[in-house]
Order: C-alpha cells, then structure tokens, then sequence
C-alpha cells in the first residue's frame, strides 16, 4: 500500500544499521517522505549528548544516505525542537513511521492531530534492530564506545588474551595518533602542551597509559580519569602519588589479557557515570593496554601514551581510530604465544 506522504523523526547521530530500518520503510510505502530532524534543543537529556554530531553534519549524512540506497527518492529533511515537529500540523501527512518500541509516541501525535482538527496518520511499525550482543541497537551506544555502526560489540574482541605477533610489531612502533615531542626521561614540556590543546574543550573521558606519562600530565596539573600503569619506566621502579580509586591487574608482556581489557571497559563505564577517577596497577606491562582502552573509550575521548624517543602521543578517539584498532586487535593470536 502506497501513502502519499509520510512523516518521521530522529536524532540520527552517527548513522548506524537500526536507522536502515524506518527509513527503508517509509520509502518503501511512501510516494514523498518528509523526515524531522531534531536539533540540540531536543536531545539534551541523552548520554553523551555534547558528542552528538551538529545538525549540518547529521543532516548532509543522512541525505547522502537516502539519495544513495534510495536515488528516486522524494524527501525533504526539516528540523524539529520537540517530539512531535510538523506531524501534528501538517494536513498532508497520512503515514508515520516509528520502530515498534515507539509505537505509543506515535499514538500521542494522533490525539495532537485530532485536538487540531486533523485526521489520524497511519501508524507504521518499522522491525526494532539488535546489535550483535543482542541489545539495542542505537546512537547513544556508539557515542558511549560500546558499539560501532554496524552493531559490532567491542568487548567481543577481547573474550580471549591475546598475543602480539612478531610482524605487528614494527606497525605498533608507529604513533597511533599525535606525537607531541618531549624527552624521553621527562615529558612535563609535552604534557604541558598536552593539557593546553584541551583547554576549554569538554572530553567524555581522558585516559592515561604508562608511568612517566601519567606523573608528567599530574604534575601539570591534568589528572587523567583513567591512569594504567606498571610503576616501572624502562623496567625500572617508579614512584606515583596515590590519589584515586586503585585496582590491580595482570598483564604479560607482549599481551592483551582479556580479564585486563575487560575490567578496563569496566572502570571506563564507571568512570563516565560516576565521575569518579581510577587508577589501574598492571602486574606486567600495560604498553598495549592502550588499544583495548581506545576501543572501550566514548567517541571524543582523549587517550595518553608514551612513545620511545618521541613523546607523548595522544588519540582522539573516533569512529575511524576504533576500526583501525579493531583491525590491529585482530592480527593478534589468540592463546598462542608471542613468537609465532
């Protein structure tokens, strides 16, 4: 059945498979689509809701989409600051789409359009989406570093300890993000400099990987959510302040342990809901638990390690940086040893 114009309404923030769904719907069942769009004004209570991409952004994505899976397409994109837009004005709008959980939503737009003096829209379901853990399948998710775009889950990348291959290793040498240059034995300059690109700039989480980064950023006066460290600099004993919350963990050289990573999404978690700051002490070495930290880290985090003659290097974490880990993690061998 074709209606003549169908109506309905997202945040659509980074672009994900569960929209696929109420978009292929309507414009499956619609001669013209119209799609509200919602600004800042309207999603300020979600997670995260600071990261959410701007409207411009959103918007261009989504049209890109839509042209693209469906080029004949009619469709007209408009913002909304509340939850019903144009749906309870429009006298065109015979259909609306919503997944089945909103289903009641939509119910609430029909008694507006009647109070209006409008007819009831249709009422069209759209299949709700899982993500591969088998919960919901959303932005929010995503922004939080739970999921990527395709509902991949990225603790599933660690559910064993994973070792580091010989021919990996030379690719891992390379910075991963910003090098900020500093000495090798002090990096309180490049900590410094650190610090100062994040000056007015609100992060989700920052997260800091090895001792002597961890002690430079402190005494600059940056005190990092999440500190994991080994208390050894080049395999020599280092003392640190001890002002957080501590946990110990395992880890071997040349590995990801899986409990380790694991219980570092954990603390990552805790720390966005909490505010409260951790200190994670490695029985090993913590050098690669930068990876399963970027992974496990909100989009727009900031990550600190320290790279060998180099400095400090800092990951900001986006869409783009987790799948290049992603694809890092899985060269590693899973329960074999590092030499092969």
């Amino acid at each position: 059945m074709k209606y003549k114009h169908v109506v309905l309404g997202g945040t659509f923030d980074h672009l994900h498979i569960g929209h696929t769904s109420p978009l292929r719907v309507a414009f499956e069942i619609g001669e013209q689509v119209t799609v509200g769009l919602s600004t800042s004004k309207l999603y300020q209570n979600k997670p995260l809701w600071r990261t959410i991409q701007p409207y411009k952004v959103r918007k261009a994505k989504l049209l890109y989409e839509i042209k693209t899976r469906w080029p004949k397409s009619i469709v007209t994109v408009v913002p909304i600051n509340d939850m019903f837009g144009p749906s309870i004005s429009n006298p065109e709008f015979d259909a609306i789409v919503v997944t089945e959980p909103l289903a009641a939503k939509a119910e609430l737009v029909n008694e507006k359009r009647v109070k209006n003096g409008l007819k009831k829209l249709e009422v069209i379901p759209a299949p709700q989406i899982e993500a591969d853990d088998g919960s919901e399948m959303s932005s929010s998710r995503i922004r939080m570093g739970e999921i990527d775009k395709l509902g991949f889950t990225y603790t599933d990348l660690f559910k064993r300890t994973l070792h580091l291959p010989i021919l990996l290793r030379s690719e891992l040498r390379k910075p991963l993000g910003i090098v900020i240059k500093g000495s090798e034995r002090e990096l309180s300059e490049a900590a410094s400099k650190a610090s100062r690109l994040l000056i007015n700039k609100e992060i989700p989480l920052s997260v800091a990987v090895g001792d002597v980064v961890c002690s430079s950023l402190e005494k600059v006066g940056f005190i990092p959510d999440i500190k994991i460290v080994d208390f050894k600099t080049r395999r020599k004993a280092l003392v640190m302040s001890e002002k957080n919350i501590i946990f110990d963990v395992k880890n071997n050289s040349g590995t990801v342990d899986a409990k380790a990573a694991n219980f570092i999404s954990e603390r990552i978690m805790k720390a966005i809901k909490s505010e409260t700051k951790f200190e994670v002490r490695v029985d090993g070495e913590e050098d690669l638990l930068v990876l399963p930290a970027v992974l496990c880290a909100p989009l727009e985090s900031v990550i600190f390690y320290g790279q060998q003659k180099l400095g400090i290097v800092m990951i900001i974490v986006t869409e783009e940086i987790k799948q290049k880990m992603k694809a890092l993690i899985r060269c590693f061998k899973v329960g074999e040893s590092a030499l092969i």
